[in-house]
């Protein structure tokens, strides 16, 4: 049986810490496929259709633990990059660390400053920890956050961009 649709290239940035389901690199998928990711971690999940000059991110409902379903839009026509990547892991190296905060902070210095970091359209993503589609210093603030150990009380756990937010 052949396929019509799209053809997915995957790019899992969580360096093995995410898993999949019903999803492969180099399948074909008809519109509005579904696919699982499960993580301990909260992540990421975003797709270009433009050869990553732009990515949408996903959301995602919860049907597991630390399992979320998402389905790929209905209106996309094109071969398509799914990425995966852990939310707050803002330099990619599959671990969410202060350094990720000094990231963002670096990103908030003017961009006339040599410190200046620049966020790409991956990085804006997992920089934007609260989910509320840009990064400021209540990004960085929840990244220090999330580092504290678990019995404190101001520790934040990094969630999961579910539709029933």
């Amino acid at each position: 049986i052949e396929v019509t649709g799209y053809t997915v290239t995957l790019d899992d940035r969580t360096k093995g810490a995410a898993t999949r389901a019903d999803l492969e690199d180099g399948a074909t998928y008809a519109p509005g496929h579904t696919f699982t990711v499960t993580c301990t971690q909260a992540c990421v999940v975003a797709i270009s259709t433009d050869n990553k000059a732009t990515y949408t991110e996903l959301t995602c409902i919860e049907v597991g633990e630390n399992t979320y379903q998402f389905t790929v839009p209905e209106n996309i026509d094109s071969d398509s990059l799914v990425l995966i990547a852990l939310k707050g892991d803002v330099n990619l190296d599959g671990n969410v660390t202060a350094v990720d905060g000094i990231f963002i902070a670096r990103y908030l210095l003017p961009e006339s400053d040599t410190r200046h970091f620049y966020l790409d359209q991956v990085t804006s993503l997992t920089a934007d920890t609260n989910d509320v589609g840009g990064v400021t210093a209540v990004d960085k603030v929840f990244i220090a956050r999330t580092l504290l150990p678990t019995n404190d009380t101001r520790r934040y756990v990094l969630t999961w961009n579910t539709s029933l937010k």
